[in-house]
């Protein structure tokens, strides 16, 4: 069921073909390769390729440029002449080297607008100040200091600095914290003012010698080398966005010839080779088989691709092949496990259940409409895959929407049948969701049959608890109890009973040996058969109850279609007693907070349904991805 077959392929030929045969003939094909030496065993002959790879060195050259010029790594068509990697390291050379020169000139201007920016907050201290600060600061016989002294103690200490014969200090601006200014002092008592002034907390202001003139002067000659930075900066920045566009495509092609090269080399080590032959073995799909061959008719003489026969012991990849909306399902299917290559793919019936029980329990024209825009504008604009699955099973509740009569909530604008229209048909929708799980574990135990048939594993599809056996005890209680409650037949009598509830429960107990006698396995009788019969007893009154909670679990389905209905006249219940212009306002919040709560809690409810009630019944998962070998250009996203 949907699951696309596989063929087993060797590829044989002369050793220095190898690159040849890979890049003309495997590349994009569809071939997934498996490890030679793991697949068919190591013998003497077969040798593992040695991994020195040549061109990993100057990918990750072209891959640091690319991130440096951000450009996007993607392919890009090359010729033979662009595979030359003497040429293509001195093109990487001159181009690092232009890139090189540019980022320095950027981070020199850079960093001389931050000294100018640093040196014209020094000078705000001091702007009141008309003097030529090249004549203050090389005095012979005086020194002068600029800096700051926290308020508090300038006001206490200014008399006295004041009538200080030896320092001479005169504010030049002030702040709520600080008082700023400069000291003058005699050269030859220097050292005793600096204690002086240390001892009052005063924060030294280092002057730039940059600065000159006056300070007014000396910041607009700092504000004019600014501008001319800023100015070199912008030139440098607008030589690198040109060095961009030219070089984009030639680094580019660059780049995706060291990428197939190096793809290419590195699947040495999924082959082997002897002296003189190499040997690559893998899978391709039965409907790709004869284009794959065809690619080989030029080196037919000397290359041989041989078709592998089947074998039980050798397991193929799985590669799903749904169509339609049935595909946005594979998503939920992947994150149980994907189907192994010889189990039934899930993904049609949980693509029918899932819509199916959704739309039942989230039913509502309005909100189903709003659920399909939300679902493609995420599947189209923001590229979200879960968007499909939304857009889908908004599609279902628009057709429930109908079925109850509900347009965001609202039951009275849709003329006909409303299912919630009577009080009666509350049981029966919790009857029929009853009956949807019925059915659905029926179809999920017949999956586990098919299985266990395409497996060839009569025990799991005879007498297993989703088997035959299982199937046969689950319809004769169900028939059991409708037939007693619905007609006056009496059917629990003792040849039902004995045939279509005990017997299967007694296959279903013995289940694990009775699977190995059908193998022809001489361990079929248990060792231990007190510990068995022990064992078994509580495992089969396990698998009652999980026939029955399985069961009642569907009635979720409808509990959830009627909390629908609650939750919307919890709405409408707010918009009567707000009234007036707050109704509408009541309304558009409700139906967005329902939508976004119900419809988040709604959609794991049903994969619960799915993956616990349905799945566990029949699918293992454990099926290994196909991947055939391609050369990705693209960088990967990390999530």
């Amino acid at each position: 069921m949907a699951i696309e077959q596989m063929k087993l392929v060797n590829i044989v030929g002369p050793l220095g073909l190898f690159d040849e045969v890979v890049r003309n003939c495997v590349v994009d094909s569809g071939f997934a390769p498996e490890n030679v030496l793991e697949f068919v065993g190591s013998s003497g002959e077969l040798l593992p390729f040695t991994m020195r790879n040549p061109s990993s060195s100057l990918l990750s050259r072209a891959l640091s440029l690319l991130d440096k010029l951000d450009i996007e790594p993607c392919y890009h068509n090359f010729t033979a002449d662009q595979c030359d990697e003497g040429v293509i390291t001195a093109y990487f050379d001159e181009l690092s080297d232009r890139y090189q020169n540019l980022t320095t000139r950027q981070d020199q201007c850079r960093r001389a607008m931050e000294d100018d920016e640093q040196i014209l907050k020094q000078l705000d201290s001091i702007m009141d100040v008309r003097a030529n600060l090249d004549d203050l600061f090389n005095l012979h016989y005086a020194k002068l200091r600029v800096g700051r002294i926290p308020r508090e103690i300038y006001e206490n200490y200014a008399r006295y600095l004041e009538e200080n014969p030896e320092v001479y200090f005169f504010p030049t601006g002030d702040s709520p914290e600080y008082v700023y200014g400069m000291y003058v002092t005699p050269a030859s008592i220097s050292g005793k003012s600096d204690a002086l002034f240390s001892s009052l907390h005063f924060e030294r202001i280092h002057i730039s010698g940059k600065a000159h003139g006056s300070p007014a002067e000396a910041r607009q000659g700092l504000e004019d080398d600014m501008a001319h930075q800023q100015q070199q900066l912008e030139e440098a920045q607008k030589e690198l966005d040109a060095m961009r566009q030219q070089e984009k495509d030639q680094l580019l092609s660059y780049y995706s010839v060291l990428k197939y090269y190096k793809d290419t080399y590195d699947m040495r080590q999924f082959a082997a080779h002897t002296n003189d032959t190499f040997y690559l073995c893998g899978w391709v799909p039965e409907a790709n088989l004869k284009a794959f061959e065809k690619k080989f008719e030029p080196l037919q003489d000397s290359v041989y691709v041989l078709e592998e026969p089947a074998s039980e012991a050798v397991v193929p990849p799985t590669k799903l092949r749904n169509k339609g909306p049935i595909r946005f399902f594979e998503q939920f299917v992947e994150m149980y496990g994907l189907p192994a290559y010889n189990e039934a793919d899930p993904t049609p019936l949980l693509a029918l259940t899932y819509t199916l029980f959704f739309g039942v329990m989230f039913g509502d024209v309005g909100q189903g409409l709003v659920l399909i825009l939300a679902g493609i504008l995420a599947w189209k604009k923001l590229k979200i895959p879960l968007g499909k699955i939304i857009s889908v099973v908004g599609c279902s509740s628009v057709v429930f929407g109908f079925v109850y009569g509900s347009v965001f909530g609202n039951e009275d604008l849709l003329p006909g049948f409303k299912a919630f229209e009577s009080v009666s048909n509350t049981n029966l929708i919790l009857m029929c969701s009853v009956g949807l799980g019925l059915l659905f574990i029926s179809v999920a135990m017949a999956y586990n049959i098919y299985n266990g048939i395409r497996q060839k594993n009569l025990g799991k599809a005879l007498f297993s608890q989703n088997g035959l056996a299982g199937f046969v005890f689950y319809w004769a209680v169900i028939v059991a109890v409708l037939g007693t409650m619905l007609t006056d037949i009496e059917l629990l009598n003792p040849v039902y009973i004995g045939l279509l509830i005990v017997v299967p429960l007694l296959l279903i107990f013995a289940q694990e040996p009775l699977g190995k006698w059908l193998a022809h396995r001489k361990d079929w009788m248990p060792k231990e058969k007190g510990s068995f019969i022990v064992e078994n007893f509580f495992e089969l009154f396990e698998i009652l109850l999980s026939f029955v909670s399985n069961t009642v679990s569907f009635v979720r389905i409808g509990a959830f279609a009627l909390n629908h209905v609650g939750m919307m006249m919890v709405v409408f219940a707010l918009m009567d007693s707000v009234g007036g212009i707050g109704s509408p306002i009541i309304f558009v919040i409700g139906n967005i907070f329902v939508m976004c709560l119900e419809g988040l809690i709604v959609g794991i409810q049903v994969l619960r349904l799915e993956f616990y009630e349905l799945f566990g019944r029949f699918y293992s998962g454990t099926g290994t991805p196909y991947r055939p070998f391609v050369i990705q250009f693209k960088r990967e996203k990390k999530n």
